[in-house]
């Protein structure tokens, strides 16, 4: 499928909403730098409803001006392969990757999404479908199986912080209250009973080690309930 013969399709008027449609999807499948059906719904929630004829000419220019952006992006790489391999001497491969991601210019939306809703503008900042890169040249095919596992692994990280924030948040919207009270109460004790210093200490010193220990326990327990695996002690 051509991409510009396609979208002429989706600017004549002369056809259906469902023409021009179909015409527009058409042209996500030939430029999908998120996959089709993600790159789909970034445009969904960057325009809105994508069968009304105003919505689709919006989401094409959307298209258009980060296909333009991405083809100037993969010249200036090309560009940037050829001086290299015309100047006779290879850089060291970090330094030479970290001038191919200078010109690439980070793996989000190419161009960047000028306008749409604070949702489009999340889903704008993930990254380029790894395929998409390969596919393009921006990476070989070795690299992209690299970068599969990294963001693999990224993923697994970002996900098991994730899971332990939550669970120490309910943690201590249970034990947070609990320690006040029981900082409170010993406070109010220590006139009417007379206690003294070490009394205190002797007392409140258990209640302490108790919630910190019930805290823990709490900790762990939501964890695991939310799948974190049990860490080996």
């Amino acid at each position: 499928m051509a991409f510009p013969a396609e979208a002429r399709r989706v600017r004549d008027e002369t056809l259906l909403p469902a023409a021009r449609l179909r015409a527009l999807k058409r042209c996500v499948s030939a430029y999908a730098p998120y996959g089709y059906h993600r790159t789909l719904a970034l445009l969904v929630r960057a325009h809105g409803r994508l069968d009304r004829p105003r919505a689709m000419c919006a989401a094409l220019d959307t298209l258009e001006r980060s296909r333009r952006h991405w083809q100037a992006t993969m010249a200036a790489l090309a560009q940037l392969r050829y001086r290299t391999r015309r100047s006779g001497r290879r850089p060291p491969l970090p330094y030479q990757r970290h001038l191919e991601r200078e010109v690439l210019g980070g793996h989000g939306w190419p161009g960047g999404l000028p306008l749409g809703s604070r949702r489009a503008a999340r889903l704008a900042r993930r990254p380029v479908q790894v395929a998409f890169l390969v596919r393009h040249g921006a990476l070989s095919p070795a690299r992209g199986d690299a970068e599969r596992q990294l963001r693999a692994y990224l993923s697994r990280r970002d996900e098991a912080s994730l899971r332990r924030r939550g669970a120490v948040r309910r943690a201590l919207a249970v034990c947070l209250p609990l320690a006040v009270a029981v900082v409170v109460g010993t406070a109010m004790l220590i006139k009417p009973w007379g206690l003294t210093r070490s009394q205190f200490a002797a007392i409140f010193t258990p209640l302490g080690i108790a919630v910190w220990w019930l805290y823990d326990v709490l900790v762990d327990r939501f964890g695991r309930a939310r799948g974190e695996p049990q860490s080996s002690q």
